[in-house]
């Protein structure tokens, strides 16, 4: 299996909250990993604003961005391009999607139509979880199951 992971998902790999367990089990069992590249930015925000809110050590963020660095090159990375920019309009005028889930579902649906077996959609998100359900994507939810 091949999935892609929105931030939403993506971060319950660094801060333990529910879901945590079940998106550990379903990457572990990915032969690739996928997300768009927007997701380095929302993920360093989710880690910083965790920061301030002082739910996080400077001692633990700085072990969780290691992991986060570490992790991030064995990802597959989705770029931002045209390709991607161009089926925005049509998701955002079918869906109620804020912009940067419209760039994680539009740069999902891409990958799928370069890679079949990317079709695992994963996020934590309702919103997106039922638009990306809706264009045929396999989503999951790791916190329901």
């Amino acid at each position: 299996m091949n999935a892609y992971v929105d931030t939403s998902a993506w971060v319950k790999k660094y801060v333990r909250e529910p879901g945590t367990e079940r998106l550990l089990k379903i990457v572990k069992r990915c032969k690739a990993v996928a997300t768009s590249s927007i997701a380095y930015a929302e993920v360093y925000a989710a880690f910083s604003r965790l920061s301030r809110e002082r739910s996080l050590t400077r001692r633990e963020f700085s072990s969780l961005a290691h992991g986060f660095e570490r992790d991030w090159r064995a990802l597959t990375i989705v770029e931002v391009s045209e390709e991607v920019l161009s089926r925005i309009p049509a998701l955002v005028a079918k869906f109620p999607l804020r912009g940067f889930d419209a760039i994680h579902l539009s740069s999902a649906l891409w990958l799928k139509s370069r890679v079949s077996s990317f079709e695992t959609f994963l996020c934590s998100d309702e919103g997106l979880f039922g638009s990306a359900r809706a264009v045929g994507l396999n989503a999951i939810d790791p916190e329901s199951g």
